[in-house]
């Protein structure tokens, strides 16, 4: 059993987070895009400047520090590979309504963040998105074009880490599935995984340090973010290029090494 994007001619991914993972991320994005038969049109979202510290621990050069994360990359790799890249050089703010237009229109939504406060803005983003549309169906108003909106959260610790996709919250639609052969619904990665967005669940103990400080103190590998980001843009590319995927969710070890997907299959379990 397979999980299928419904195919069209262009898609929009929307990439939040450019640091660590999603700087590996924003390049294996760019690569698809121009390797692609496809129109893919991608945006990258980050509030963050470049820092000495993430220089050789993230994706950029001495050249970028001072520079916001998400223009540089994009800079690099439109000039790289031919390619539009859009960017917004700011935090995601769930209140803005230009963060809910974007998310709207997104077919795929990339999160690379590092805290569920992160992805808790993300969550209320696509819950106000999903409110609004529910409303204009009951009322029988029109609604503008929208995108898939399937969300792929990527979040890891020193040596591990795991990777969710989803795209509903509705348990019902998820449910009417199980005798089918492919899946077109799975539960958003904060339903199917609560804690993401949970702030209380966070390590209590930790300091809040960035992944590249954690790197610095040998607390986390300097490799985890490039598997992480492998993991991510092939299932991106299975999903644009009609190929569906197996797993809904994939945990990564580097430890051991390995890579545990978990089948979509268990996603209707889960919803039983």
């Amino acid at each position: 059993m397979k999980f299928f994007m419904p195919e069209k001619p262009s898609y929009k991914i929307t990439l939040i987070g450019c640091g660590g993972t999603g700087g590996y991320i924003a390049q294996a994005l760019s690569r698809i895009a121009f390797e692609s038969e496809k129109e893919i049109n991608l945006i990258f979202i980050d509030g963050d400047a470049v820092e000495e510290k993430n220089v050789g621990r993230q994706n950029f050069y001495y050249a970028e520090i001072g520079e916001n994360k998400a223009s540089v990359l994009a800079e690099r790799f439109s000039f790289a590979y031919g390619i539009d890249i859009e960017v917004v050089p700011k935090f995601l703010n769930s209140t803005e309504y230009q963060f809910l237009k974007i998310l709207s229109l997104s077919d795929i939504i990339i999160s690379a963040v590092d805290s569920a406060a992160a992805r808790k803005e993300i969550h209320e983003c696509l819950e106000a998105i999903h409110t609004t549309i529910k409303n204009r169906i009951e009322r029988n108003l029109p609604i503008d074009d929208l995108g898939y909106m399937i969300w792929i959260d990527s979040g890891n610790n020193e040596s591990s880490g795991q990777i969710l996709i989803g795209n509903s919250f509705d348990e019902k639609i998820i449910k009417m599935q199980k005798n089918k052969e492919s899946l077109s619904f799975l539960p958003y990665p904060s339903i199917s995984e609560p804690d993401i967005i949970n702030k209380k669940k966070e390590k209590k103990h930790s300091p809040r340090i960035s992944c590249a400080e954690r790197i610095a103190l040998k607390e986390q590998s300097t490799t985890i973010n490039l598997l992480m980001a492998s993991v991510v843009s092939s299932m991106v590319n299975s999903l644009v290029e009609g190929k569906g995927i197996e797993s809904y969710k994939v945990f990564v070890n580097e430890e051991i090494p390995g890579v545990f997907p978990v089948y979509v299959s268990e996603a209707l379990k889960n919803k039983s």
